[in-house]
């Protein structure tokens, strides 16, 4: 691959709108630098002068989205510009700000120069055998493309109807990069450098890119997983038969398929797709010929081809560029969606409690009542990633105090999350709060519980309560003695023996809850994962086909045609070769071991999203903006920690158009971990008055990751 010298990013606005890359000739080879544009310049402080919607728009210290609305604004009135003194037949109206038509464009210039220069990075790999061009040349030409007011502003169209249909979140830089990368491919065509083999492109796809660029045709999800799993019998087929195949003609490597290939793969489809594990799409599919099989994958290619996902597409037309290929969001690297899709609006409700628990902690404090570093803990713990013997030493206290106090915050978020989940499944929250007063003051027993929601609060009683917790509650609801009674009897005030009982109370509601929940919708819960297997798969559903997968392969089957299929009893029945009898009682057995399973997976999931959401909620505290501002230092340390490579291989990785070293990597990743603990160290010590030591920082590096 051609070597490219290193072109590092621009950082600020300023930068971006006013240089451009010079090209110098030094010690034989062209080096390139940013170099201020002077016309560039003085257009940037005229029009900030100038004009009020610049002004308010300008930020020169924002994020990445700031920059990116202003220069959208930019295009957006320069090409109101163009339209009136560029085209035939369009009336010349001297709109507000029509002055400012030679000010402008120097300014898009500029900011355009990097994409360039990106494009034929991303782009080497397909010019690479042109030994008689160099990257310079490349560049060049795509020069003449910015430098042609009546070229760009068919991009500029483009990209601004994009902007416009995704309201503004479409990145400039990337949008401009993608069409002048099309722009080097059309070049290209005229050396005969096209577009790879159509097996080829369907051979080295992965799964991902497949769907993607089904879902972009318009695939249905349904046939998009009978497509995948064809897709899959295909690779193997093909490699087998045609590209391993000792008599492969020479230079052939990617040779069209034969009818016998699709044959194959029809077969495999048609008897495999009655087994359990395979997509219910699948598995509800009907028996299909060799000539579906090869329709398939003909359309997989063509939509392959149409995404433009691979450098080897052929794009004709790069101006006319789809702008739902291109829809990248400008966000901060900090912002992601959470993988649980149980969350939902329940965020606000737990960022709402977990203030006021906090509100409540540090009035209790304030009064003397706890320690102070109680409100201190989850940034700590969840922010952080220490451990409670690190934070136990952080405060001077044991590590069971850290995990008494912490277990103040969880059970009341975990409870109050189930408390809503069963509430949105159709669980009545008051139900739930009668029903366990009810079973309390009846010597743990209630006629209207199952005996297995009997059995799972017994076991919350013995192993989620503390002792000091089970005394309290056996005081109040066994004994009767009153709130005023306990508060006398252990020196405490009245709203302490409440909370302390509504804390016990805590990990027993949680487990109603979903005990309740499972029991009263084990039904509906399978048939809705079933579907959403196939069109909306999320962790809910994955969580409880899990728990379908723990039982037998017979009651998996059993539970799939009667909850995954549209067949009737009687078809079912055939199916599985049964008599009616015989299915109801299968499905009754099944359906009750699959609730014990379910009550585990659900408590599972809500924990794990409990904590998931606490890990981003107290990150997002800690340090909002860091990845944003030092981004390049960020994917540097996530790709170190996160992923795991070693400098080895991450010189690699980082070396496209340029090399780059593994000592460079190095001095890189130091510099970034640097910055990152200094900037822990600053708002730990700001912001929770505590200094982590060498140790501590250590830790949270690779726990933040």
């Amino acid at each position: 691959m051609p070597i490219l010298p290193h072109v590092r990013c621009r950082t600020s606005l300023d930068e971006k709108l006013t240089t451009s890359l010079e090209i110098g000739f030094y010690h034989n080879k062209y080096q390139p630098h940013w170099g201020v544009k002077t016309d560039a310049h003085r257009s940037l402080e005229y029009i900030k002068k100038t004009d009020d919607s610049i002004q308010n728009l300008y930020k020169a210290e924002g994020e990445p989205e700031d920059w990116n609305k202003f220069v959208i604004h930019l295009a957006q009135l320069w090409q109101a510009e163009q339209l009136a003194g560029v085209y035939p037949g369009q009336p010349r109206q001297r709109a507000k700000g029509w002055s400012k038509k030679h000010e402008l464009y120097p300014l898009l210039c500029a900011y355009l120069n990097e994409p360039a220069y990106r494009a034929v990075e991303k782009t080497s790999k397909s010019w690479k055998r042109l030994k008689n061009y160099t990257w310079e040349h490349w560049f060049f030409q795509i020069q003449d493309i910015i430098n042609n007011p009546q070229e760009i502003i068919r991009i500029v169209e483009n990209f601004l109807r994009a902007a416009q249909e995704s309201q503004g979140k479409v990145s400039m830089e990337f949008y401009f990069k993608r069409a002048f990368e099309y722009k080097i491919l059309e070049k290209l065509e005229q050396f005969g450098i096209s577009r790879a083999s159509d097996w080829r492109l369907l051979c080295m796809a992965n799964e991902s890119e497949l769907r993607q660029s089904l879902q972009k045709q318009g695939t249905s999800d349904l046939v998009m997983e009978r497509y995948i799993f064809a897709w899959d019998y295909f690779k193997s087929v093909y490699k087998d038969n045609r590209v391993n195949h000792p008599g492969r003609k020479k230079g052939d490597r990617w040779p069209n398929p034969h009818r016998e290939d699709f044959a194959e793969v029809s077969r495999y489809y048609n008897q495999e797709k009655e087994l359990t594990g395979v997509p219910l799409a699948v598995f509800q599919d009907t028996t299909r010929s060799p000539e579906q099989i090869a329709q398939w994958m003909q359309e997989s290619v063509q939509a392959l081809r149409d995404s433009a996902l691979l450098d080897e597409v052929n794009i004709n037309n790069p101006d006319v560029l789809d702008h739902r290929r291109l829809q990248k969001s400008v966000v901060s690297p900090t912002s992601s969606s959470n993988p649980s899709d149980l969350l939902g609006n329940v965020q606000e409700i737990l960022a709402k409690n977990l203030e006021q628990l906090n509100s409540m902690f540090a009035q209790a404090i304030a009064q003397g009542e706890k320690p102070d570093y109680i409100v201190k803990l989850l940034p700590l713990r969840y922010g952080l990633g220490l451990s409670q013997q690190d934070v136990g030493q952080i405060f001077g206290v044991h590590q069971s105090q850290i995990s008494r106090r912490e277990s103040d915050y969880i059970e009341t978020l975990l409870s109050l999350f189930c408390q809503w989940l069963a509430d949105k499944k159709g669980v009545s929250l008051e139900r739930i709060n009668q029903d366990l007063e009810q079973w309390l003051s009846g010597g743990y027993s209630h006629p209207k519980f199952s005996t297995q929601i009997q059995e799972l609060l017994m076991e919350t009683l013995a192993k989620s309560l503390s002792k000091p917790e089970r005394t309290l509650l056996e005081k109040h609801y066994q004994k009767q003695k009153t709130i005023s009674q306990l508060a006398s009897e252990h020196k405490l005030k009245n709203w302490e023996v409440e909370q302390a009982l509504d804390l016990a109370k805590h990990p027993l509601r949680r487990v109603l809850c979903l005990a309740l929940w499972v029991e009263t919708s084990t039904e509906k819960l399978i048939r809705q994962s079933y579907q959403d297997s196939i069109h909306s798969p999320n962790l809910l559903s994955d969580k409880i086909l899990e728990g379908v997968a723990t039982l037998t392969e017979q009651q998996q089957k059993i539970l799939r045609y009667v909850y995954g299929t549209q067949l009737s009893q009687e078809e079912v029945t055939q199916k599985l070769n049964c008599t009616p009898n015989d299915l109801t009682r299968q499905l009754t057995v099944s359906l009750k071991e699959l609730q014990i399973i379910l009550h585990l997976k659900l408590t599972e999931l809500v924990t794990t999203t409990v904590k998931t959401w606490l890990k981003s909620h107290c990150q997002t505290q800690v340090l909002p903006r860091f990845s944003s501002r030092y981004c390049e230092e960020y994917q540097l340390l996530a790709l170190y920690y996160q992923q795991r490579l070693k400098p080895r291989k991450i010189a690699s990785r980082l070396s496209v158009g340029y090399q780059v070293t593994v000592e460079e990597v190095v001095n890189q990743l130091s510099q970034a971990e640097g910055l990152f603990l200094e900037a822990i160290q600053y708002w730990c010590q700001h912001q929770l008055a505590v200094s982590l030591t060498q140790g501590d920082l250590e830790k949270v590096l690779k726990k933040w990751f």
